[in-house]
């Protein structure tokens, strides 16, 4: 299954390693815009900037098979902000190819 190396390249800032969990095909959906991030429209330094500004607790794979991963985390910000985001991986071919995100803005510690 794929949860294990996703959460580690995430926690290692491996960006190459990070692309090479997503398919060619690849789309993030966020909730609370309905805006679509594809594979193409990634910013690979942006993304260093967040893997390395963005704290994470309490992830964990909620549940994982062929077709589909879920994972919840809560994540802190530069800025102090935090949330709980769930995150829905469809995936293709073995790979994420499709994610849908979830977030609830949670009070500062």
């Amino acid at each position: 299954m794929i949860y294990e190396k996703f959460m580690h390249t995430w926690n290692t800032q491996d960006i190459a390693g990070y692309f090479s969990c997503l398919h060619e095909d690849y789309q993030m959906i966020f909730h609370s815009t309905g805006k679509t991030l594809r594979l193409e429209d990634f910013d690979m330094d942006q993304l260093a900037r967040w893997m390395i500004s963005t704290t994470r607790e309490s992830a964990r794979c909620i549940y994982e098979n062929e077709a589909i991963l879920v994972e919840h985390r809560i994540s802190t910000y530069t800025d102090g902000e935090r949330s709980a985001t769930m995150l829905v991986h469809l995936k293709k071919d073995g790979l994420l190819w499709r994610t849908e995100t979830g977030v609830t803005p949670l009070p500062e510690k």
